[in-house]
């Protein structure tokens, strides 16, 4: 079950959600939410605090990337768990920002 804390679905199907904050988020707030990658580490931060870090385990010759996929707010259907109201976003989103 989820703890109302965070996760980032990267697109490699063998990696599934590995990066998950612990810090909730589902406290009627406003959180400043932020992930980066550097080509190398991808990062979590919750109201500025590091809260997760990790190495990503890309497959060889990008064997088990899907593309095409950007879900905000809730798990890719066929990604590990249904889409239902128990793993979706419920509230407002402001700023939304990508940079690549």
């Amino acid at each position: 079950p989820h703890d109302q804390g965070l996760a980032i679905c990267d697109s490699v199907a063998a990696a599934g959600c590995g990066l998950k904050g612990t810090k909730k988020v589902c406290d009627g707030t406003w959180h400043h939410i932020a992930c980066t990658f550097d080509g190398h580490e991808r990062r979590l931060w919750v109201d500025y605090e590091l809260v997760a870090r990790d190495v990503p385990q890309i497959p060889a010759a990008g064997k088990g990337v899907r593309r095409g996929c950007l879900s905000i707010g809730a798990y890719p259907a066929g990604h590990g768990e249904p889409r239902s109201s128990y793993c979706a976003f419920r509230g407002d989103m402001k700023r939304l920002r990508i940079w690549k």
